[in-house]
């Protein structure tokens, strides 16, 4: 049987969520079914998820895209479109614009969009408004990564809810497994960049004003990016220095999380997590803001605790709660590391196997 060839398209292999799932779905997916490739517009960076794709065999193509608007990438697209003759193009944050016209070109049947964010604030105007022509008039599919994201592509683009496939992100559960490392200290941990979305100001803060009542905590701040230096500068102006860990990026995330006690997310907006997911698969609490698909997998006082977004005093009291109470962590921790099960990369392997079959007229 002819296998399906399938292209995942990204900027590039920094890492990030969205990129972390193009790749571990070039990687789980059924070898004698698909054949998957991922392009990244961008040229190589030697990242960690560059170390990944190439350990698990995963065919990776960068096209060497310049900053800025680079028209060369479309014809190097459509070339190479043109001449592998994808059956599936997946398209990943904001490369749908540069793929549209190629696509349409090259006759791909399958035209897949996986949107990672709320949908107002996945991209731009301009690229919106391609992406809402190829939703509507161009047969792109877009895919929700949970419940709450569809309902924002629904009133983004207009679409009818059938249009829209919800396939929730996934992780290698057996990666990441409970292995805990007992600290003296209450250690929270947060995973991701250093930008707006995350607001790690809000943490910062929030973390400062629970260290007044309880000295007894660390917090580890896993990642990079570029306000990472504005964070610096805070966590030494409210004299927290030692209480704050800037861990850089890290390969063994799995290591990280199993010395940790608590995982805290402070963001504004969010698709839906993948740091959420791997923590929950260590058997970490979590306390988060209520921001985009979070409250579709954290639970509040179930498995975590959750607040609103940008509520500092909420935050500090939830911190200073989990602290306090080892009972509390250990239940939502137990729940985390259950519920963790459900969001495994084969089974979202699995659905995208079935939405990409369904599209192409398949069984």
């Amino acid at each position: 049987m002819k296998k399906i060839k399938v292209f995942h398209v990204i900027p590039d292999l920094e890492t990030g969520g969205a990129e972390k799932l193009a790749l571990d779905i070039c990687t789980f997916l059924d070898k004698d079914k698909f054949d998957a490739t991922l392009i990244s517009l961008y040229p190589s960076k030697k990242s960690i998820y560059e170390e990944i794709a190439y350990k698990y065999g995963v065919n990776i193509v960068f096209l060497d895209k310049q900053k800025g608007l680079d028209y060369k990438v479309l014809f190097k697209l459509n070339k190479l479109f043109r001449q592998y003759k994808p059956d599936i193009v997946h398209t990943h944050l904001y490369v749908g614009p540069y793929v549209l016209l190629p696509m349409i070109l090259n006759k791909v049947k399958g035209r897949v969009h996986t949107v990672h964010n709320i949908a107002s604030k996945e991209l731009r105007n301009f690229k919106k408004k391609i992406m809402k022509i190829a939703y509507q008039f161009f047969k792109v599919t877009p895919v929700a990564i949970s419940d709450y994201i569809k309902k924002t592509i629904e009133t983004e683009y207009q679409l009818s809810s059938t249009r829209i496939p919800c396939i929730y992100n996934g992780i290698d559960t057996e990666n990441f497994t409970r292995f805990k490392d007992i600290n003296r200290k209450i250690t929270f941990v947060h995973v991701g960049r250093f930008s707006k979305q995350k607001n790690h100001k809000l943490l910062i803060e929030s973390f400062a004003l629970a260290l007044r009542e309880n000295s007894n905590m660390v917090l580890k701040l896993v990642g990079d990016g570029v306000l990472k230096q504005e964070i610096l500068d805070m966590v030494r102006d409210l004299g927290i220095k030692e209480k704050v860990v800037f861990k850089g990026i890290q390969k063994d995330i799995c290591r990280e999380l199993n010395s940790s006690d608590v995982f805290i997310l402070s963001s504004d907006w969010e698709g839906l997590p993948i740091s959420v997911l791997e923590a929950m698969s260590c058997g970490l609490p979590i306390i988060s803001t209520r921001s985009g698909g979070t409250p579709d997998i954290i639970l509040d006082r179930e498995n975590g605790i959750l607040v609103d977004i940008g509520d500092k005093e909420g935050l500090s009291k939830a911190i200073l709660d989990i602290s306090y109470n080892k009972e509390l962590r250990e239940k939502l921790g137990d729940n985390s590391y259950i519920h963790s099960k459900k969001y495994d990369i084969r089974e979202t392997c699995k659905q995208y196997s079935a939405l990409y079959k369904q599209i192409l007229g398949k069984k």
